[in-house]
């Protein structure tokens, strides 16, 4: 893999192992999606344990408390209605149109109506020639801060390019209030990709990506690798669905259980549990991973992209690792109006990416 002018990203080589852990069918026919690994060794490590992300909370790798066995997921059986703007599952064409129609973009609560809170996201689709790929973009903010609207940029581009985007919002931490607010975060993410598998039919969509940015990569990180995990069920899921996914792209993400305000988000001592620690747990991803990563990133150090790269490498995973010489956090124009001008020269390749890792 090449870069464009001003935008240089490292190479990568293909690696001979593949593994995956199949999920539930989003359609009556489940694609394969793994592939051909793709992963290298890479000049472009930054060591950056120091600094803002010196103070973050340690990792209790020996937490099992959880159950590791992933359970076979029934049809839908949930009712979709209690959501606002939602068609029910099994609804016709015609009431199905009330959803997003082609071109439009609208507010929809994607967590069940037990949720300790409703969140919504903003689903858009394209004006025409919709691909049956669609991406739930996951905002950044240390787990404190951000909202769907810092994704707007990539929204833009990927609907322009005919992807139905799914923006959303989801539980943060107040550290003035919250002592443990764990997994809620990361079962509303679940939520929403449950949301989409239950409307996939009349929104015309067969494979759900979950692209992360910074805190957002964490998250999509967590959904790939603990896919219909026991651990995240509870009132603040669906029921019956899976939450499976087919791909997941992370930008200058951290994997390794850290976190910004770790009492607040995790409790007790702030340790991560071991559901947390993506890096832990590569052998369960669920499908192929790309990692792109600023070398200069002073907030989030490449060491974490790569250190997860090796781990999914490790475990046979198709993962591509890119790191752009000289780029710093949020290089891509992330909670900006537009793409930025390395934002560009990156876009292509992960629509690239997608389509030879995420379609038929």
């Amino acid at each position: 893999m090449s870069g464009g002018e001003g935008g240089g990203v490292t190479s990568s080589r293909t690696r001979g192992r593949t593994r995956g852990r199949p999920r539930p069918p989003i359609d009556r026919s489940r694609r394969a999606l793994l592939g051909v690994g793709v992963f290298g060794a890479t000049a472009w490590t930054v060591n950056r344990s120091t600094g803002l992300l010196g103070w973050l909370s340690h990792v209790d790798a020996a937490d099992a408390s959880s159950s590791d066995a992933a359970t076979a997921v029934a049809p839908a059986t949930t009712a979709a209605s209690a959501l606002v703007g939602a068609a029910p599952v099994g609804a016709t064409s015609t009431e199905a149109e009330v959803l997003v129609a082609p071109g439009e973009s609208r507010q929809l609560v994607f967590t069940p109506a037990g949720a300790t809170r409703a969140f919504s996201g903003l689903l858009g689709r394209p004006v025409a020639d919709q691909r049956t790929t669609a991406v739930i973009l996951v905002h950044g903010g240390g787990a404190t801060g951000g909202g769907q609207a810092d994704c707007v940029a990539w929204g833009a581009w990927y609907r322009d390019h005919g992807y139905l985007t799914f923006a959303i919002d989801y539980r943060l931490a107040d550290p003035l209030v919250d002592h443990g607010i764990y997994p809620i975060p990361e079962q509303n993410t679940k939520a929403a990709i449950q949301y989409l598998r239950m409307h996939a039919e009349e929104l015309g969509i067969e494979r759900i990506v979950v692209q992360g940015h910074s805190a957002g990569a964490r998250l999509g990180a967590i959904a790939a690798t603990t896919a219909d995990l026991p651990a995240f069920a509870g009132r603040e899921v669906w029921t019956g669905v899976s939450d499976g996914i087919d791909a997941f792209i992370g930008f200058y993400g951290y994997y390794d259980g850290v976190q910004y305000e770790p009492t607040a988000y995790y409790g007790g001592t702030g340790a991560a549990p071991s559901t947390a620690v993506s890096t832990k747990r590569a052998t369960r991803v669920t499908g192929p991973v790309y990692l792109l990563h600023g070398e200069a990133d002073w907030i989030v150090g490449a060491n974490r992209s790569q250190a997860f790269a090796d781990a999914l490498d490790a475990a046979g995973a198709d993962v591509t690792l890119e790191i752009v010489p000289g780029a710093d956090h949020g290089y891509d124009g992330y909670a900006t109006p537009a793409l930025t001008p390395i934002g560009l020269q990156t876009a292509p390749r992960v629509a690239a990416w997608l389509e030879s890792h995420a379609t038929d």
